[in-house]
């Protein structure tokens, strides 16, 4: 059923693939009841779902809807760091689980340790408390790849602008940008996140200018608007995916991918039963226009969804 969507890619790939969801799917079940096992499977899961991805996006194959998915794993993961860090048995069973099954691993589902050292220190900060917090030193480089795959300029700048923001480093990640523009000054990704970032430092203009060369040289509006959607997942500003993804289906209100995506925002944002209308009516979209990937992956998100909700 999974191949019927996507015959044009080789098996391989579609293994692949449907290992990657799979993957997903671990990470989703184990979120939706944190204990000691699951928290480690977590973990595991995740770490091999990113390395799976990896290699899908350099054969070429199109795994926006499955980044998307990993990218709200990655965010619930970190807002769930406390209790994560908890089921482990703490911070030193962390630092020791991952010195053995991760040493030197730079993926940020794995440093929920420092993630709790940002929360403490903004907090102390509102406070009115500075100098108070030594934080921890990133782990520099970049994401591992194999050698065999080819560079990736705008991946790459976007992973270190990434970092550079962990660090409240906005000027640092703008930069990074800049960087990756000059290998592939007509990378759509890279012109939308400059003008998130400039937009974050107050150039609107500048901003504005960004968006238009990437609209410009984007496929169609509709992957604009769907890719800096995406941008706002990974950056955790929901109501702007909410947002680009609204701007999306007012024009093509028959966007299965939109309502998919526009679920994360709605569950980033806390909003479970707006999240799980619109996977639902992502599934029926899926379903009427023979993507039984982008159906079968609507359709488990829900049920953990639902499921989640249950629970509680």
């Amino acid at each position: 059923m999974f191949m019927m969507g996507k015959l044009s890619q080789p098996v391989g790939i579609l293994n692949e693939a449907d290992q990657l969801r799979s993957l997903i799917d671990d990470c989703e079940r184990a979120l939706a009841s944190i204990d000691s096992e699951s928290a480690r499977q977590l973990l595991l899961s995740a770490t091999e779902a990113y390395r799976t991805l990896e290699q899908l996006e350099a054969a070429g194959a199109d795994m926006r809807g499955e980044f998307a998915r990993l990218t709200a794993v990655e965010e619930r993961s970190l807002k769930s760091a406390g209790q994560i860090v908890r089921a482990l048995g703490g911070r030193a069973a962390l630092q020791e689980f991952r010195q053995q099954t991760a040493p030197g691993t730079t993926l940020r589902i794995w440093l929920l340790d420092q993630e709790l050292d940002r929360v403490r220190r903004n907090r102390l900060q509102r406070l009115g408390i500075t100098g108070l917090i030594v934080l921890l030193v990133l782990i520099a480089g970049y994401i591992a790849r194999p050698v065999l795959f080819p560079p990736d300029p705008a991946g790459d700048a976007i992973t270190a602008a990434d970092r550079e923001l962990q660090s409240d480093d906005l000027p640092g990640a703008i930069a990074a940008i800049d960087t990756g523009l000059l290998e592939v000054p007509t990378s759509t990704e890279l012109l939308i996140w400059k003008g998130i970032l400039l937009e974050r430092s107050g150039d609107t203009e500048g901003s504005a200018v960004s968006y238009e060369q990437g609209l410009a040289n984007a496929e169609s509006d509709r992957l604009f608007y769907l890719q800096r959607a995406l941008a706002f997942v990974r950056l955790g500003d929901y109501a702007r995916v909410i947002t680009d993804t609204n701007t999306v289906l007012e024009k093509y209100p028959d966007s299965a991918e939109a309502y998919y995506v526009r679920a994360t925002g709605y569950e980033g944002s806390g909003d479970r039963v707006q999240a799980i209308a619109d996977l639902e009516k992502c599934a029926d979209l899926a379903q009427a226009q023979g993507n039984d990937s982008l159906f079968a992956q609507a359709r488990v998100r829900m049920g953990t969804l639902m499921q989640a909700g249950a629970g509680q």
